[in-house]
């Protein structure tokens, strides 16, 4: 708690305060949630409230209180100031036991250089801070990001460098350093992703072991458009997937897609089709037996409505949600029903300012 005093009073002198140099009037919001699960007749009430405040162009203070039923649950204090090439954020935060995290980062940011510097301190843990430092360019990039406990206690380092072999072709490869691993100390990782005529295509190496690889490519010839994927993971089986869209007329205003998911050899786990207009859309997934529809209606130029309808045959689960906004208030309501019997309602309000 001493150094956690220590590198307060060192925020407050970094980031002073002038609440007279006010330049915006505060903004915020207060969110109220409710949730009552009728499984086990439970009722879970939340409340937050959020303020930010500008001081003067380059600093901006926020704080946010969270409350349960029984009191309060989190209160969090941040405070940001940039101009650039430079950033100074911290942020203190404390939860039902006290003091939580305190944590400071300082930035630089110039072309192609970046550095940043965060300390942090935790409860429970001993101070800790990380350096980040990275290069990047149109052709090649690179980041190293060191991290220590106490002073100088090696913690771990990541390493990562992006270049370009070939036009089209990207490999990042990645280096891991972690001396508390049980299944090695070192790892590498290796991305290569490449665009051709043919698709996209991307490679995943472990240790420079082949453990994952993609292909996607799309198609299109007058109002139908398809895409393709196949993803494959080691000791998993190869995914496919179709999508396709279908636009009846440009006149008309309705348009259809299809989606098919499988895996070898060719296990169907999606067929799902929808049709979708200006302000409604429906979906019907015939191998998960589901039915959903969507409608949107704008009932001023800032006000919007909507409401989702999902039927699950097979399980017989229902949900249906309702969403209503506008610049300053929103309104959440979502039911969860199996069986025509109530499970859960969550009712959400929020208030901006």
């Amino acid at each position: 708690m001493k150094r956690a005093g220590i590198m307060i009073a060192l925020l407050c002198v970094l980031c002073g305060v002038n609440f007279s140099a006010w330049t915006e009037n505060p903004s915020g919001y207060l969110r109220q949630d409710l949730d009552w699960d009728f499984t086990d007749n439970s009722l879970s009430l939340t409340s937050q409230f959020n303020v930010d405040l500008e001081l003067a162009d380059t600093t901006e203070l926020t704080a946010n209180l969270r409350l349960q039923e029984d009191g309060l649950d989190r209160a969090k204090l941040s405070c940001t100031w940039e101009e650039r090439p430079y950033r100074l954020k911290w942020k203190l935060q404390f939860d039902v036991d006290g003091f939580d995290t305190c944590r400071l980062e300082w930035r630089y940011r110039k072309d192609p250089w970046g550095v940043k510097l965060t300390p942090t301190i935790e409860a429970g843990d001993p101070f800790s801070w990380s350096l980040d430092v990275s290069y990047e360019t149109d052709e090649f990039s690179v980041q190293l990001t060191p991290e220590f406990t106490e002073l100088f206690s090696f913690s771990s380092f990541k390493g990562k460098a992006t270049f370009s072999p070939l036009s089209g072709w990207t490999l990042r490869s990645t280096i891991n350093i972690d001396p508390s691993a049980t299944d090695g100390q070192v790892s590498c990782e290796q991305l290569l992703t490449g665009k051709t005529s043919l698709g996209d295509f991307s490679f995943t190496y472990d240790d420079l072991h082949l453990t994952a690889w993609s292909y996607d490519r799309d198609f299109s010839a007058d109002k139908v458009w398809a895409e393709f994927s196949f993803d494959w993971e080691e000791g998993e089986a190869g995914e496919y997937e179709w999508y396709g869209e279908y636009e009846a007329t440009e006149a008309s205003g309705y348009d259809a897609d299809i989606v098919i998911e499988a895996t070898q050899p060719l296990t169907t786990s999606t067929a799902k089709v929808s049709f979708y207009a200006q302000g409604w859309k429906v979906g019907l997934d015939f191998i998960k037996q589901r039915i959903s529809c969507t409608m949107k209606r704008y009932v001023t130029g800032d006000t919007r409505w909507e409401l989702d309808l999902s039927f699950d045959l097979d399980d017989e689960e229902y949900e249906v949600e309702s969403y209503w906004e506008n610049d300053l208030i929103s309104f959440d309501i979502d039911l969860t029903c199996t069986k025509l019997e109530l499970d859960e309602l969550s009712i959400e309000f929020e208030l901006d300012f």
